[in-house]
């Protein structure tokens, strides 16, 4: 669960069905927010379903590349217009959030772009602009413990409409929400900065070893041998 208090100016709390939360938070179901929405595949026979395709079509693959951000704008594979009509397919807004829901259970994103989805994600499309995706893109991402929990299944796990749909979350006023979706947003840049500059170091270092290691400090001469060029002597 998201911590909360260090956001509130609430000094009481009670407990809810999602656990401790701050007096004035509400606790709701998904379904009182969004609008769930199911995916599927249209079929790969038809070649006019594909090519030129325009309109994003989400998998949990997709999902899984994020590397911990929560924003998504691309998919690997996309579908035309024909597709999306012929086939039911809903094309999400952006600022809709994408849930997998098969294989695996938990990976969590907005939409940066309008997309469609396979059927082993859903959609949550707010049903009013007092909602903030990205804080239940975190919150969703946080419980992805429980998502898992409540999936079923004896080939692979699946987490089902209903139970999605039934699921109690925290309800702060949107603009508690959108000021915590700050500062976690915050976190993952600051992340992601340190791990680019991890990337740069070891990427250095990784030069400097190839380069001490066989050339050594200041020498001039270099012969060639079995393991390459080395110092001559």
């Amino acid at each position: 669960m998201i911590a909360t208090t260090g956001f509130c100016r609430e000094t009481s709390f009670k407990n809810s069905p999602v656990g401790i939360v701050p007096k004035a938070w509400d606790v709701v179901r998904i379904a009182d927010l969004f609008d769930v929405v199911t995916g599927t595949t249209p079929s790969t026979r038809v070649q006019e379903y594909w090519r030129g395709g325009t309109i994003n079509w989400l998998t949990p693959t997709d999902l899984s590349k994020l590397s911990g951000r929560i924003y998504i704008g691309n998919s690997e594979r996309r579908i035309t217009e024909r597709a999306a009509r012929e086939t039911g397919l809903t094309v999400l807004p952006r600022g809709s959030i994408i849930v997998s829901t098969r294989a695996p259970v938990g990976y969590v994103a907005v939409l940066k772009e309008p997309a469609t989805f396979n059927q082993g994600c859903k959609g949550l499309v707010p049903r009013n602009d007092e909602t903030c995706s990205e804080f239940y893109c975190y919150y969703l991402l946080n419980t992805r413990q429980l998502l898992e929990n409540l999936s079923s299944g004896s080939t692979f796990k699946e987490l089902s409409k209903k139970r999605l749909q039934e699921l109690y979350v925290p309800m702060p006023s949107f603009p508690e929400q959108r000021r915590i979706a700050y500062v976690l947003d915050a976190v993952d840049s600051a992340i992601e900065m340190s791990d680019k500059v991890i990337g740069k170091t070891e990427r250095l270092k990784k030069g400097l070893m190839q380069t001490l290691l066989s050339r050594g400090i200041g020498h001039t001469e270099f012969k060639e041998t079995t393991i390459g060029t080395i110092p001559k002597e």
